[in-house]
This record gives C-alpha cells, structure tokens and sequence, in this order.
C-alpha cells in the first residue's frame, strides 16, 4: 500500500470526524429548538393548573402547541417501557373540563386521568432532552466522539437523517441513533477504515525497513 493510499485514509478519518462535529452542533441547536416549545407547553400546564382550568390562554397556549409536542415526542414514547397507543394531547379539553369547579363526578375522574397521562409524558420528556444535552456537552470537546458521530452520519446518509430536518425527522433521527444495527453498522465503518489504516502504516513501516536493510 503506498504513501497516497495511507493520506488519503486519514484523510478520511478526519473527514468523518469533522462531520461528526458539526452533526454534534447540530444536534445541540435542534435540542434548543425542541426544548423551547416543551418549555412553553409546561409553562401553560402549570398555569392551567393554578386556575382549575380557567386559563384561556394557556388552555390555547396547549392546543397550539399540542400537534408539536405529540410530533416531537413520537419516537420518544415509543422507545419507552409500558408505552401504550394513547395520545394525551388529544385529551386537553377533557384534562380541562375535568379541573373546571363545576365538573361532574365522572368527568373530573376523567380530566384526572387525562392530566396524569399528559404530565407524565412531559416531565419524562423534559429528563430525556436534559439528559441529551449533558451527552452532547460531553461529546463535542473528544475527538473518539466526533468519528462516531461522522460514522452514524453515513450511515444515515441515504435516508436523508444525518443534519437538520423538521421536528419529525430529527424525532426519528434520535430513534434510529439508538439503535443497536444503526450502531453496528457504523462501529463496522470506523473499525474498516482504522484497520485499512493500520495496514497501509505496517505496510509502508515495512517497506521503510526493507529499504534499510537493502
């Protein structure tokens, strides 16, 4: 293996990993975004809360934001132990009617039902976005982080997952980053160019040596 092919390895490698660190800044800048809303969404729960359901504003502040917290958290619930098909962002105006004074036996049973449902998905969330930020503030000062990152980024490539997106993809983005064939297949990359790697070095150490003793 001769001298070009060795550059052009690590070439690569650092391309991988310089890839691998603006998909991290990325990802710290679409965590941002994402948290934004959740912060708005929390704030209005809590004030609907405190007025017993009374707050029109924040009971509109909930409906509009419903559609991008239930697009946010998808892949989120999904990966969750017990998770279950129901949506409780469809069960504002029940959570609502069900804090109101003048609620029925059964509804307030059922704006209970449905309040617990919602604030625990959103507090379970929130731990999950606070937790990726510490990943990521982790990550992006180490190298060994940013091939990894390039690694997961190819092999995202072709799905159209490695940078950006809307709320949806980067929902599915994060899912697919989880999982352990996406996970093997980009091991497998980084460990093929590291060892093409080391071969092209032993081989050129090699001919170095060979070179002496002639």
């Amino acid at each position: 293996m001769t001298i070009p092919s060795a550059i052009a390895i690590f070439w690569i490698l650092i391309a991988i990993g310089l890839f691998g660190l603006v998909r991290l800044r990325l990802a710290r800048r679409a965590l941002d975004q994402d948290w934004a809303p959740l912060a708005r969404f929390g704030h209005a729960l809590q004030r609907i809360l405190q007025s017993h359901g009374h707050d029109d504003d924040a009971l509109g502040t909930l409906r509009e934001l419903a559609p991008r917290m239930r697009a946010q958290m998808v892949a989120f619930v999904r990966r969750r132990p017990g998770a279950t098909s129901a949506d409780p962002f469809g069960e504002i105006d029940i959570m609502a009617r069900g804090l109101a004074a003048g609620a029925s036996p059964a509804e307030a049973e059922a704006g209970r039902v449905a309040l617990d449902a919602l604030q625990g998905q959103v507090l379970a969330y929130e731990s999950f976005l606070q937790a990726e930020m510490k990943v990521l503030g982790r990550a992006t000062p180490h190298p060994g982080h940013w091939l990894a990152s390039g690694a997961r980024g190819l092999v995202l490539l072709p799905l159209g997952l490695a940078l950006g997106g809307n709320v949806e993809q980067r929902a599915r983005r994060r899912d697919l980053e989880v999982d352990p064939r996406m996970l093997a297949v980009a091991s497998a990359v980084l460990a093929l160019l590291a060892l093409a790697l080391v071969v092209a070095i032993a081989a050129l150490a090699t001919e170095w040596l060979g070179s002496l003793q002639g």
